[in-house]
């Protein structure tokens, strides 16, 4: 429903100065395929999103997706599960440091840093397989204690 209002409607609600600095986002819209099947993020490296902020709920739904395979070997064998959910985290974990590593990206205290801002955001801030570490944590402790 909010991607249908952004793309047909959210232009012509309001003025001002700064009103309709979305237009290009919005013509982005017109793959609306891609953020319907919840890969916006994935196409293009995310750069040309339909709604800016849609990349986090792209993100949830691809982890959640993500997390009935896990559940399913959760209910054949719970080891296996736990296991699997251990070693993803790691991968996840070990993946970003290397990218972060060879592309010299580091904690974005100093102006200088931010040159590289836009690589980072495309390649590990948008990606599911960068963020999956806390949602599977929190998938894993909730197994633990079931």
């Amino acid at each position: 429903m909010a991607m249908l209002i952004f793309y047909t409607i959210y232009l012509h609600l309001g003025s001002g100065p700064r009103w309709g600095s979305d237009q290009e986002t919005v013509e982005y819209c017109s793959g609306m395929w891609r953020a319907i099947f919840f890969v916006d993020n994935l196409v293009d490296d995310g750069i040309t999103q339909c709604m800016g902020w849609g990349w986090y709920l792209q993100n949830d739904m691809q982890l959640f997706i993500l997390s009935l395979g896990f559940l399913l070997i959760y209910s054949i064998k719970p080891w296996l599960s736990k296991l699997s959910i251990s070693l993803a985290i790691i991968a996840s974990c070990i993946y970003t440091y290397i990218w972060t590593y060879n592309h010299n990206i580091t904690v974005l205290t100093h102006l200088s840093d931010f040159t590289s801002w836009n690589d980072f955001v495309e390649n590990i801030y948008f990606k599911p397989w960068s963020r999956v570490p806390p949602y599977l944590y929190g998938l894993f402790v909730g197994l633990w204690f079931v």
